[in-house]
């Protein structure tokens, strides 16, 4: 195939290799042919019987022949367009059967071949023992049906007058925005839902939604919840940590706590620049304060600044009107912008670096390490994390 004419040696000799790949050392074949027997398949028969095989021939044809039918109508002509008579060699055939080890047979319409090829088969309506053969096989039992029985009751309370239409409502009425809440958890997970609401710039709901408690501190900074910034960062003992909840503290008007805080995250990291930076700055202006002023503090320490847009020479203007506190709260506040890269709370992401919770600002560049303005918001941007 497709080619026409018949090989049967290609078939009888793939059929014996199939059974020795599956462990099979003796055997049966049965071949159904019409074609004239060579000295090639004669040879094969031989080798099969000597290892095992047993080759069963079926002729399919009889001696006196006849005409070929075409599947298009017609039939089946020679060279000379003269009708093709195909005729089987029976004697052939049946010594071939003989040099395999096996039985011959002419193909009838009835089962007279079937049981002398295989006299002691199922073939003859017998049953035929699988004791001691490691065969199995996977039996499918369709248990579908079983299923009508219990969409029965539905189906008869469908006909009930006006339960159609109830039906139809509860499938297509929009759903209340709860559900759409609920909707959102099986896709998202808080910290992943706090980023969005922290991107829209809505800090208050995503500083309720972060699980993550520096995701937490920074929504809590960007909302100025200073307090409450400083409070969930507590408790974590790293540098940049105590670097950033020395900024909420500052920002909160707690000074001495602030500069407790620093402090530890030098112990921490004694090359944290921006640390000692704050730290000194609160410890230069601590002495200048007195109780007149300290009512000032009360007032303003949560009015710190965060327009940065104005050029140099207007805000030093502006700081010799102030008191101390104020124009130290306005140098911090340079000093500590709010965050403006985060990093992502989908471990899936690119992002795996663990970042800074607040922002630290990494590059200075002017007197008393003054951030550069990067155009956006005035705040410098962050490096590492944010």
């Amino acid at each position: 195939m497709p080619s026409r004419g018949s090989f049967p040696e290609a078939g009888v000799s793939r059929a014996a290799q199939l059974m020795r790949q599956t462990g099979i050392d003796r055997g049966e074949i049965l071949l159904m042919t019409d074609a004239e027997v060579s000295p090639s398949m004669q040879e094969l028969a031989r080798e099969l019987r000597a290892d095992g095989f047993a080759l069963h021939v079926l002729a399919v044809g009889t001696a006196e022949g006849g005409p070929i039918a075409q599947p298009r109508g017609g039939f089946l002509t020679n060279n000379t367009g003269q009708v093709f008579v195909s005729r089987v060699d029976l004697g052939a055939l049946r010594s071939l059967a003989e040099l395999g080890g096996g039985r011959f047979a002419s193909l009838t319409p009835d089962d007279r071949d079937l049981d002398s090829l295989f006299p002691n088969s199922s073939a003859a309506g017998e049953d035929v023992s699988t004791e001691g053969t490691d065969l199995r096989t996977d039996v499918w039992r369709d248990q579908g049906p079983w299923l009508v029985l219990l969409l029965l009751p539905l189906v008869a309370f469908a006909f009930r007058r006006g339960w159609v239409v109830l039906w139809l409502l509860a499938i297509y009425l929009p759903t209340p925005p709860a559900q759409a809440l609920t909707w959102m958890d099986l896709w998202q997970r808080p910290d992943q839902q706090g980023e969005l609401a922290f991107q829209a710039e809505d800090h208050q709901r995503a500083s309720e939604l972060f699980r993550d408690p520096e995701w937490r501190a920074a929504a809590q900074y960007r909302a100025g919840a200073y307090s409450a910034s400083a409070e969930a960062l507590s408790g974590i003992e790293t540098p940049d940590a105590h670097y950033n909840r020395g900024n909420a503290l500052a920002r909160g008007g707690a000074i001495p706590e602030a500069i407790q805080a620093y402090e530890r995250a030098l112990e921490l990291d004694s090359e944290h620049e921006d640390a000692r930076f704050n730290r000194d700055l609160l410890m230069q202006q601590q002495p200048q304060e007195s109780p007149n002023q300290g009512g000032e503090q009360g007032g303003n320490s949560e009015q710190a600044p965060s327009d940065e847009g104005q050029n140099d020479s207007q805000s030093e203007s502006e700081e010799s009107q102030e008191g101390p506190t104020r124009r130290m709260l306005r140098q911090l506040s340079r000093k500590m912008p709010t965050p403006s890269r985060l990093r992502n709370p989908n471990p899936s992401k690119s992002q795996s670096r663990e970042p800074r919770c607040l922002p630290r600002a990494s590059s200075r560049s002017g007197p008393r390490g003054r951030p550069r303005n990067n155009g956006s918001g005035g705040y410098p941007r962050i490096q590492a994390g944010y």
